[in-house]
């Protein structure tokens, strides 16, 4: 394994980076503020879009800190779901013990645990990893249950992801009451070269060594022209020239060497082919459809006066946070915000859904 050959403690690239395992530039930085001051609504809807393998879980997720500890987040996972599997699994993620049969039962049950969790000021919030995928039906589903009107709460929050096809996707009719509740639209770019440097410099330092000791210099250049600057892609090509350089004994990874695997491997010549980036992000994310056209992002959509005033405005990806903003963020790499809670659900026989304990942890589920 590269990491004894390289004196390294770990590998680089953890499978799933949260907390101070992810890099903040200064985009990924704003993107945090944006999401943060989205969802002070509790039944606000904001989308996070960008291409697969930018990082868009990992800065949701990040951000998702800033919201405090009181805080409880059901993931949904990147499967197709029918609009009645919702319910139960809004649910299991809520802490409920036991299923009622009847969906008028689950409804009244699932909207009682919401109201409880606000009585004790915990935010419920609805991640969605792939909402193209997850489906219209069960979309809109989500919509009606999660509404600061369906019920006697404030509802929840819902962070919808995928790629630049979101927002035609939220154009389908049964989603018009999901598009009047988005607060923000918040795309995630590719890493410049420059964050990629960052990039690279954090996740080696978080692995115990060097990027600068273990690589050539030109290498983050090397790349960046490579993968688009894509950190999933960029992952891939380091993890695969480590590995062959471990096996031939060499001590520093050339760019000549990052090249030939880049192209041998994966199909990657650093002439920005953006087919067989995509196709190198699927291969590492089975749940993930590769996209066989790319297409443009659309124009952004003239608000509504009334909705305009509130929400928020995306912030540049250049700049870095002024001195008097919530989280002063240095430049390229900040680590100040806590890690994210691993959350686990529990499920048994009680006759009741019932709330975890103020002072437990609340549940996380994976679909």
């Amino acid at each position: 394994m590269y990491e004894q050959h390289f004196g390294l403690k770990k590998r680089p690239f953890p499978a799933l980076a949260q907390g101070t395992d992810v890099f903040v530039g200064p985009q990924s930085a704003a993107a945090m503020k944006a999401i943060k001051k989205a969802l002070k609504p509790e039944d606000a809807v904001i989308t996070v879009t960008g291409p697969a393998g930018s990082g868009k879980t990992a800065i949701a997720r990040r951000a998702l800190d800033g919201v405090g500890e009181a805080r409880i987040l059901v993931s949904i996972a990147r499967i197709q779901l029918a609009n009645d599997e919702i319910l139960e699994l809004l649910l299991a993620g809520l802490g409920a013990k036991q299923m009622p049969k009847s969906t008028v039962q689950r409804f009244a049950a699932f909207r009682r645990l919401l109201q409880q969790y606000a009585e004790q000021k915990r935010r419920v919030i609805v991640v969605v990893e792939d909402a193209t995928r997850v489906g219209a039906d069960a979309l809109s589903e989500l919509e009606a249950l999660t509404a600061e009107d369906a019920g006697v709460s404030n509802g929840a929050n819902i962070v919808l992801m995928g790629d630049a096809r979101l927002r035609e996707f939220l154009r389908e009719p049964k989603l018009a009451r999901l598009k009047q509740r988005v607060r923000l639209r918040q795309k995630i770019e590719p890493l410049s070269d420059t964050e990629l440097l960052g990039y690279l410099k954090h996740s080696f330092r978080l692995a115990g060594g060097e990027f600068e000791s273990i690589f050539a210099a030109d290498a983050a250049q090397t790349l960046h022209s490579l993968s688009d600057g894509i950190p999933r892609v960029v992952n891939s090509i380091v993890g695969a020239a480590m590995s062959s350089a471990a096996e031939n004994d060499e001590q520093r990874v050339s760019s000549a060497l990052l090249a030939r695997i880049a192209n041998e491997e994966f199909g990657l010549t650093g002439q920005h082919q953006v087919a067989a980036v995509e196709a190198l992000v699927a291969a590492n994310d089975p749940g993930k459809e590769p996209i066989d056209t790319p297409e443009p992002e659309a124009a952004p959509e003239a608000e509504p006066e009334h909705e305009a005033a509130s929400q928020p405005e995306p912030l540049a990806a250049a700049p870095a946070p002024a001195a008097d903003d919530d989280d002063e963020i240095p430049e390229l790499i900040q680590d100040t915000l806590p890690d994210l809670e691993v959350l686990s659900a529990e499920l048994d026989a009680a006759p009741e859904p019932t709330l975890a304990a103020a002072n437990e942890p609340a549940a996380e589920i994976d679909a």
